[in-house]
């Protein structure tokens, strides 16, 4: 994402939108301070696997490795 701006088409930032974000702005849409352009849930890490197969897990131990909440 860039936000660049509207007078001397000079980016102001840039910045990554991350997997599974829900999006409220539109491509080329004008926005303003304090708008919301994105949000997502930070605690949902997704891993995206590049081949077939079965997953094993190894040393997740409750308390040391993951916690419930």
């Amino acid at each position: 994402m860039r936000i660049i701006d509207a007078n001397t088409k000079i980016v102001l930032t840039t910045g990554n939108i991350p997997y599974g974000s829900q999006i409220y702005v539109k491509a080329n849409a004008k926005i303003k301070k304090g708008d919301l352009i994105c949000d997502w849930d930070p605690y949902n890490a997704v891993i995206v696997s590049e081949f077939a197969g079965k997953i094993e897990f190894d040393n997740i131990e409750e308390g040391v490795t993951y916690r419930e909440e």
